[in-house]
């Protein structure tokens, strides 16, 4: 049976608008923009999600010959992220700005970054409008009091000149004026086109049918010391503080910053992951499939960068291990690095492909993201979303992920509600500022906790499930919750505002509005749930104490503690 929801957290079951969606309906951008965007100012990368959406927001930079030719292969090599195609094209997007910084330090040579896009096959025409775009997102969060006037990265035009010293003031003033003069001599000898109504019979007025002069395209004279007008316009919005501030601004300073950025990435994109072909590792690297919910088979676009190097994706032999369960003895491999794909779109011509992917780990993504997240009495099986299962050895590793991961979904549900609410004015004060101080601190330590938590190792295997997996897997058996079942209260919320309870369709109980406890039949080939006052005993980690009692029971336990134990940095 499939539970669908809906898309992107934006409408609940009602059909009414969630506090996002009512924040991204101000949002004149795709959803999964939007949310990258919102995302960003709460955990305080706004800079580089800036720079990100609106790389992912225009065509693609590459050229079609730019990934045959091997002289543009080995030129862009350096630029190439084996963590997926946004990071390489923020990469592109920050070399590109440092020939910028450089042509602005030591004097504009005519066409250099155009001559250096040319070697590395990317269109420079691209990176223009990427530059004005950043800047459009940042005014529209402005406009939408997700920031104050003087954040992302970029500063205003009077802001930068009141940074400046009389000197630099002076030159900057000399250098507008020659760009001024260059803007003005392209535009009287750039030949006028006349503009021409082509109307169709039948069809009306077309505004694509009209020819206009083209003012902003390309260069005066045609050689290499032409005039490039595109370039003239970027110097005169930019000086080279504000050349600096961007190149600030599209830069990943370190590996925590790289597991933000696929977080926020993904909390936009979710749910568009694909999981690998179980037959890959037997086909050639042009054969690599990928499944995604909705469409099978599917292959990586050639102009990737996992499409030129697979490896990063493949389990290595020594990330294998090997149980004496039986549940653990098919094809599935035991591993503490299976991955998934996160893409941004799927492109469907003769083959359908998957454009601007990246990789994150597949339990922790999934457990972090996933709507409907089902389990079986035993608390090893997990279904998520009806298309995936992931299986743990035991019940212990598992609780291990999914107490982190209900304590952070939470954490960040209540940090992404206090940063709405501040924004709409209902926080101390009102005031109109980007967080609230203890917010900040808040979004810091969620941070850091959502970076351990993707690099925690846990064994276990992961699976597409078929139309026949899925057909009746829940029990559907009324289940009875005493709340203080062994002297142990289960009205702890593991969600704000959520109170466990049977679930009423699937069976099992609801632990959360996405996690719903022992509602998928018992594994033929896993061991049965034992009796209750049966279980062996369990310390937590947490308090040390040695309890005994349902994985129900010690979930709520191992939240409750994870919580009292991080109350200071949260």
């Amino acid at each position: 049976m499939n539970f669908d929801f809906p898309p992107q957290n934006v409408i609940t079951r009602a059909e009414k608008l969630t506090p996002i969606g009512e924040t991204l309906a101000q949002l004149p951008v795709d959803v999964t923009i939007g949310k990258m965007l919102i995302m960003g100012t709460v955990f305080d990368q706004i800079d580089a999600v800036l720079s990100l959406a609106a790389a992912l927001s225009v065509q693609s930079p590459f050229t079609n010959w730019a990934h045959r030719n091997p002289d543009c292969v080995a030129a862009r090599k350096s630029l190439d992220s084996d963590h997926g195609d946004p990071f390489t094209l923020l990469n592109g997007y920050r070399a590109w700005l440092e020939e910028k910084a450089r042509a602005a330090r030591d004097g504009p040579s005519a066409g250099a970054t155009r001559k250096w896009c040319k070697r590395r096959g990317f269109e420079e025409q691209r990176f223009y409008e990427m530059t004005k775009l950043r800047q459009q997102f940042k005014s529209l969060l402005q406009d939408a009091k997700l920031l104050p006037d003087s954040a992302g990265g970029f500063e205003g035009r009077d802001a930068s000149a009141a940074a400046m010293s009389s000197a630099e003031r002076s030159a900057r003033y000399g250098e507008l004026k020659q760009l001024r003069t260059l803007r003005r001599e392209h535009r009287l000898a750039a030949p006028r086109k006349k503009k021409v109504l082509k109307l169709e019979s039948g069809s009306g007025f077309d505004a694509a049918d009209v020819e206009l002069s083209d003012e902003d395209g390309g260069t005066a004279g045609g050689g290499d010391g032409a005039v490039d007008i595109r370039d003239v316009e970027f110097r005169l919005r930019h000086d080279s503080r504000q050349v600096r501030d961007l190149l600030d601004g599209s830069t990943a300073y370190g590996a925590e910053d790289l597991t933000m950025l696929k977080l926020i990435l993904c909390s936009g994109l979710y749910p568009q992951l694909a999981v690998a072909d179980d037959f890959n590792k037997f086909k050639a690297d042009s054969e690599q499939l990928y499944h995604t919910r909705g469409k099978g088979f599917t292959v990586l676009h050639p102009m990737g960068v996992f499409a030129n190097c697979p490896d990063v994706l493949r389990l290595a032999d020594s990330d294998i291990i090997s149980l004496p369960m039986p549940q653990f003895s098919g094809k599935q491999a035991v591993s503490a690095r299976h991955q998934l794909l996160c893409f941004l779109t799927l492109l469907e011509t003769n083959k359908p492909y998957l454009v601007n992917t990246f990789r994150l780990p597949a339990a922790q993504a999934l457990f972090l993201f996933g709507r409907e997240i089902d389990s079986d009495p035993q608390f090893t099986r997990f279904i998520v979303d009806s298309w995936l299962e992931v299986r743990f050895p035991d019940a212990v590793s598992a609780r291990a992920v999914v107490a982190a991961a209900v304590d952070l979904r939470d954490t960040w549900a209540q940090l992404l509600a206090a940063r709405l609410a501040f924004k709409e004015g209902k926080g101390d004060g009102g005031e109109e500022q980007q967080l609230a101080p203890v917010d900040a601190k808040r979004g810091r330590a969620l941070s850091r906790s959502l970076v351990a938590f993707m690099r925690a190792e846990t064994f276990y295997t992961v699976r597409r499930l078929l139309a026949a997996d899925v057909k009746d897997i829940y029990s559907r058996e009324p289940a009875f919750v005493d709340p203080t079942a062994r002297g142990r209260a289960l009205d702890t919320e593991l969600e704000t505002g959520f109170t466990i309870a049977p679930h009423g369709v699937k069976g099992g109980v609801a632990l959360t509005s996405y996690l719903t406890y022992g509602c998928l039949h018992e594994s033929a080939l896993g061991e049965e749930a034992p009796a209750p006052g049966e279980e062996e005993p369990w310390e937590c980690p947490g308090c040390e104490k040695e309890l005994v009692g349902s994985p129900m029971e010690l979930l709520v336990h191992q939240v409750k503690c994870r919580r009292e134990a991080l109350q200071g940095e949260f």
